[in-house]
Formats: C-alpha cells, sequence, structure tokens
C-alpha cells in the first residue's frame, strides 16, 4: 500500500517543479551528482564501455553521437570523441550546468581514469581538456560537443543533424511520451545507425523504499500525473510495451534482460495493480532491467 505521506510529498515536489524560478534553481543545483568526482568517473567509464560493448571500438570511428538524458554533467562527450568520435550531442529536458566546478573536477577525474585509447584520441584533438565542453562560439551545428536542454519529445533533425549512434542509460523508462521519443529518434537516425539503450524498470525516487519494487504500479494514472508530471518521472512502461513502440517506431531490437524480480513479488502486488499493469503477464512484470539495440528496419 502506497503510503499517504509519501504521495503528498511526490505532489508537492511536482507542483513546485512547474514553478519556473523553482524549476531553475533546482536545475543550476544539480540532481545527479552525489559522489566524489573519482567515483562517479568509475561510473561513468562503466557507463561507456557498455555501449562500446554492444557497437565495437572501430564502429564509433567518425560517427555523430547523441546521448539522450546525461543529467548535470557530459562526460560521455569526452569519451565517445577520445574513442574516435567525429561529434557528441548530449541532450536533456532538465540539462544541468555542464560546466560548473563539480562538472569540470569530473571531467579531470574522468580523464585520469580512461582507457589509454581514449587518452590518446583526446590528445589527438588537439584540445585544452581544461576548457572541456568544447562548445562553438555560437552553440551551433559545428560545434564538436553541443549540450541541449531539450527532451527527446522535441528534438528534431533540425536542430542536430542526422546521427549515427542514440546511446542512454537509465532514461528511457522516464521519457513523458514514449511513442514520440521513438519517432524521432527514428528521424534522428542516419542510415546505418544504431541506438544502445540500458532500460531501468524499477521504481523510481521515494518508491524505492517499499519492500515490493512494483508497489508503484498500484498508483492510478491520475494520481501518478499529479506525483510526477513537471519531474521526469517514471512512465511506468514495462518491457512488451517499450518493445511495441520501438516497433511501431520501425526498429528491429534485440534484447538482453539483466535482472528479473522474484516471482513472490508478483504475486503478492498482482491484487492491487491498476489497469494496464493488472492485464500483463506474470514474466513481462517480472523483467527490471534489460539492454536493447536498436536498428531501423
Amino acid at each position: 500500500m502506497v503510503r499517504f505521506q509519501h504521495v503528498m510529498q511526490e505532489v508537492t515536489a511536482n507542483l513546485a517543479m512547474g514553478i519556473g524560478p523553482v524549476r531553475n534553481w533546482r536545475l543550476r543545483r544539480g540532481r545527479t551528482i552525489r559522489y566524489s568526482p573519482t567515483q562517479h568517473a568509475e561510473e561513468f567509464l562503466k557507463q561507456f564501455q557498455f555501449c562500446i560493448d554492444y557497437i565495437g571500438w572501430d564502429w564509433i570511428q567518425g560517427k555523430t553521437v547523441l546521448e539522450i538524458g546525461p543529467g548535470d554533467v557530459i562526460p560521455h562527450g569526452l569519451m565517445f570523441l577520445g574513442a574516435g568520435a567525429q561529434r557528441y550531442i548530449g541532450a536533456d529536458r532538465f540539462l544541468g550546468d555542464v560546466s560548473s566546478d563539480t562538472a569540470r573536477q569530473l571531467y579531470a577525474a574522468l580523464v585520469t581514469q580512461a582507457p589509454q585509447r581514449v587518452q590518446q584520441g583526446l590528445r589527438g584533438l588537439g584540445r585544452n581538456l581544461s576548457d572541456y565542453p568544447w562548445v562553438g562560439e555560437d552553440g551551433g551545428a559545428d560545434s564538436l560537443v553541443l549540450p541541449l536542454r531539450l527532451g527527446m519529445e522535441a528534438l528534431k533533425r533540425e536542430h542536430i543533424g542526422g546521427v549515427d549512434l542514440i546511446f542512454s542509460y537509465g532514461v528511457v523508462a522516464n521519457f513523458s511520451d514514449t511513442g514520440q521519443a521513438f519517432r524521432n529518434m527514428a528521424a534522428l537516425l542516419n542510415p546505418g545507425g544504431k541506438m544502445v539503450h540500458r532500460v531501468d524498470y524499477g521504481p523510481i525516487g521515494g518508491f524505492r523504499q517499499y519492500k515490493n519494487p512494483l508497489t508503484m504500479l498500484t498508483v492510478p494514472q491520475p494520481l501518478w500525473q499529479l506525483m510526477g508530471s513537471n519531474r521526469g518521472y517514471n512512465n511506468r512502461y514495462r518491457h512488451s510495451q517499450t518493445l511495441q513502440v520501438l516497433e511501431q517506431a520501425g526498429f528491429q531490437n534485440e534484447t538482453k534482460v539483466l535482472y528479473r524480480h522474484p516471482p513472490e513479488f508478483i504475486e503478492a502486488i498482482r491484487p492491487q495493480l491498476v489497469s494496464p499493469f493488472r492485464e500483463l503477464d506474470d514474466d513481462d512484470l517480472r523483467i527490471s532491467m534489460v539492454d536493447i539495440v536498436s536498428q531501423k528496419v
């Protein structure tokens, strides 16, 4: 059962994020950097390697990379450019201050821990690493790095041109309009382009405190909107729903399931599920984390 106090806290936070000055203050304050630069660098290196494991070092040469939802920092830009990519774009509806002192400390830590081939690639760019992110004076299409405060649901080819790789880590479950986001990705991808997503279907925020991680699926949709419509809240799509929307957008997909909830969680929560989750089978509800690699048909 969802606690009343928790609901009220979430509704209050959501209403606050709908107020312009509060929203701007929250973005400046940062939301995703909570540990030391060294600890965060280790995590970002793992995320980068996860993507490289699927696409390969050779494939990335000369490509344009779009990362969806980088948050407060864009360290993957350094990694992809050092690996041989031609251009990096980071787009986030809630993009933070990617040039802050905290961000720059992370970038410096990351470079010292990066694979030698990435370090060599960065030196070959002839750029001052302390000046990263390297954004052109006009911040336009010629920028080596282009950070955009724009959600995937609104990002068009006219904003950034075509891209070869779309990459995200723990972001797909937070799209406000999953169908539109995937259709926009399809329009952005150049011929032969790929997408690599790690998708976390698990609970968000305060819902991680509940013993059963599927408790969030017991909240009616109108109340769910009140709790998170201004905050990039979890869209609660299950794996079958995500794949269906991907296929409708014109993608052929390969998936690797990384984690499933124990069966007893499904058995305990099923009587409380709201539609459309109560209609889904147990196997679908159990899937908690997956990797999805996609190409346009």
